[in-house]
């Protein structure tokens, strides 16, 4: 008996110590006039099971590509995709994309995308896309109308028998919350997922994922510019800049003390956040217009720390204690705590 339960709480402990989502070295490319365009370069990233994982950066940055390519939703052939995609330790590559879809979309992976309006299919009603993806049993138990409710629509009979098309933004993009918690998924993906809701509901639909994340023990992917949303509600940080992946540590040490320059720019220019006195709200330099990616680092041209070597030669993505990475060559190394 013994045994028995040993056996059990070592295959837990292992479950939590395996990625449930492991990127490897996964490049983008998009078609362009000029020939193929890499968008993301040779990213990796893990999610842990029950972990709460942030995607930061500005507009541009490769962190929506990046996580479209999880369920394999950018278009073929105009977006190259390469790398290694691993679930729960097994090398998902050999499944066809149709298969992985259908295993993975909505029952493993949910996604609230940015773009409500393309993710909505207009010639549909909104209880009609439920129905695509629910189970007999949920529909007999009306979950959808609960789900609704928590979701802040107080007559959701009505909001089924809609067109996408008759609902405001912020409505449609909780409808899509909706869509993506129905099925309890393992891992859920939220792109900007306050960008389309006033203040009001802003904290309420973020506590509601929150809470579901918790009750249900999901992963939870958060993309966003909002260095905030992401420090409050995830446990660690990927930084992304210019097709790469410049910083990557637990969220409370990116906060109180960021290696690279680009992190600590965005630090500083959230007045919510970096607590030091100035007349003037910071901002990261403007970026010189290049005709050609430059050889060396992606963030010289706009960073005060840089140096000749900067602009020459492209920094190694180098581990910075047990659970941080940076790609800089003059990393910062003073803290921000006060």
């Amino acid at each position: 008996m013994a045994q028995g339960i040993s056996k059990t709480t070592e295959d837990k402990k292992q479950e939590f110590l395996t990625p449930l989502l492991h990127l490897q070295n996964l490049k983008i490319a998009f078609e362009t006039e000029q020939g193929f365009k890499t968008v993301m370069n040779n990213a990796e990233v893990k999610i842990f099971p029950q972990q709460r994982v942030g995607f930061l950066g500005e507009s541009g940055s490769g962190k929506s590509v990046s996580a479209l390519s999880i369920l394999k939703l950018l278009p073929h052939p105009s977006a190259q995709v390469s790398g290694r995609f691993f679930w729960r330790g097994e090398d998902m590559e050999s499944l066809a994309t149709n298969d992985f879809r259908q295993l993975f979309r909505w029952k493993k992976i949910a996604f609230v995308f940015q773009e409500m309006g393309a993710a909505l299919n207009p010639v549909m009603t909104i209880g009609q896309q439920f129905d695509e993806i629910l189970t007999p049993e949920q529909k007999k138990n009306k979950e959808v109308e609960n789900l609704l409710q928590e979701c802040g629509f107080a007559d959701p009979k009505s909001v089924l028998t809609a067109y996408p098309h008759t609902l405001s933004g912020g409505m449609q993009q909780r409808i899509l919350l909706a869509l993506a918690l129905v099925h309890n998924p393992e891992l859920i993906i939220t792109d900007e997922p306050t960008s389309a809701l006033d203040s009001s509901l802003q904290q309420r639909m973020m506590q509601l994922i929150e809470n579901r994340v918790a009750k249900n023990k999901m992963a939870w992917l958060v993309i966003s510019h909002d260095l905030g949303l992401v420090g409050k509600y995830c446990d660690f940080i990927y930084v992304f800049y210019a097709g790469k992946i410049v910083e990557e540590a637990p969220a409370q040490e990116l906060l109180f003390h960021p290696h690279h320059p680009y992190s600590l720019g965005l630090l500083k220019s959230d007045v919510t956040l970096y607590t030091e006195k100035k007349q003037h709200l910071y901002s990261i330099p403007f970026p010189t217009e290049k005709k050609q990616p430059l050889p060396g680092c992606v963030f010289a041209d706009r960073c005060s720390y840089s140096q000749k070597i900067c602009f020459t030669l492209s920094p190694q993505y180098n581990s910075i204690g047990s659970n941080r990475k940076c790609a800089c060559h003059f990393p910062i190394l003073e803290s921000l705590a006060k």
